[in-house]
């Protein structure tokens, strides 16, 4: 048979009470796997991506939404000869249920170069994607359409609200210096009484004593 591409990454997530292992390869072929039949139940070509010979680097699944029908997919990808570019792209996965999943790619909502800085982690919630870059934080929304594509938020890593989703406010830096000095302290105390016992057992009436434990 024809030869399959080797795996670049795979996520396992959970439809309709069923473990689906979601597999991209190096070409940018995307296939996906029902953990139970151990079956390909889906099997695409990511193709539409606007860079030019590009490498397919990782995949990123969102939860499954009933109400939409729609599961929403992340896929970095970097520049055949230029390392420096890369882009995430945004899909819609299409699914109906019943004896059997079906799906159906819609083709990339959006693309999100990297201009400067690479990518580094993606995280997805029900509406948001938030993207950890080498020089900042970028927020979009999952559902944009090409008349809304401005709407996206860059957050320096050293900006209050950044600290705050990261759980990093002052307030949080404050309990942990007041948390690290208490146990400092504390130790600290520990090793002078500790110290100051073993000089008075060492030395009683003039006479130096051994004290074994």
């Amino acid at each position: 048979g024809r030869m399959v591409s080797p795996v670049q990454d795979l996520v396992i997530s959970e439809v309709a009470g069923r473990k689906l292992v979601f597999v991209l390869h190096f070409d940018g072929m995307l296939r996906v796997w029902d953990l139970l039949s151990h079956s390909k139940i889906f099997s695409c070509t990511m193709s539409s991506t606007p860079l030019p010979g590009a490498t397919f680097l990782r995949l990123w699944v969102g939860e499954a939404n009933y109400d939409t029908s729609v599961i929403p997919l992340v896929i970095l990808c970097r520049h055949a000869l230029e390392v420096d570019m890369e882009m995430i792209s945004i899909y819609h996965l299409r699914f109906s249920v019943g004896d059997r999943i079906i799906f159906f790619l819609e083709p990339s909502m959006q693309n999100i170069p990297s201009e400067e800085g690479k990518f580094i982690d993606v995280k997805l919630t029900s509406n948001k994607i938030w993207m950890l870059k080498q020089d900042g934080l970028i927020s979009h929304n999952l559902f944009h359409t090409k008349t809304n594509l401005e709407e996206g938020h860059c957050y320096a890593l050293q900006e209050t609200f950044v600290a705050d989703q990261l759980f990093q406010s002052s307030e949080h830096c404050l309990d942990d210096l007041l948390w690290i000095t208490h146990s400092l302290f504390s130790t600290m105390k520990m090793a002078n009484a500790r110290r100051r016992n073993y000089l008075a057992l060492i030395k009683v009436n003039g006479r130096r004593l051994t004290r074994e434990d």
